[in-house]
């Protein structure tokens, strides 16, 4: 638990930092399309119920596509930040809903206000968040407090967080053994 009462956990995550300065530059935003995986959703509904066989394979391809779709958008989205001079990095962090401390210097000064870039490894997939941040005084490393953190953000970075915590169970009841 942090200092302030929230669950964090350790991990190596893929993160970047912008420093908000009032004119941010945000990338595009994705474009507005009905995905081929909801188009296919909607017709396997009109398949006929008694063919089984034919609606699970269905069920089984539409769900490998809505995966492609969702990695084409995250790469989508990884080379827009690379466009705006934003690379992710490797950091070993502590992570929770409430922020996170990167366990070296960043060179941002306290109280700066930033846009936290974050890729989640979560029930195998990368998703790619970002939240808007502040950061804190840290004697060890940059700690960032989110701020304004949109639900479906603090949700997916709770996830990652019962996952890693799991993850650590496995791995310390196997070397138990």
């Amino acid at each position: 638990m942090s200092e302030e009462g929230w669950f964090r956990v350790h991990a190596v995550l893929q993160c970047a930092f912008e420093p908000d300065d009032g004119g941010m530059v945000q990338p595009r935003l994705p474009v507005a399309a009905r995905p081929a995986s909801t188009a296919a959703r909607a017709a396997l509904r009109r398949v006929d119920r008694g063919d089984a066989g034919l609606r699970d394979v269905a069920r089984a391809i539409i769900e490998a596509l809505g995966s492609l779709e969702q990695e084409v958008e995250r790469l989508r989205l990884r080379l827009d930040l690379h466009d705006i001079g934003l690379d992710l990095d490797k950091h070993l962090v502590e992570i929770g809903a409430d922020g996170l401390t990167v366990q070296r210097d960043l060179g941002l000064p306290p109280g700066q206000r930033v846009r936290a870039w974050l890729e989640l490894p979560l029930d195998g997939q990368d998703l790619l968040v970002s939240t808007p941040a502040r950061v804190l005084a840290s004697l060890t490393g940059t700690s960032l407090i989110f701020e304004d953190i949109p639900t479906e953000v603090r949700d997916r970075i709770v996830a990652f967080a019962f996952q890693q915590q799991a993850m650590e169970r496995r791995r310390a009841r196997e070397r138990a053994r």
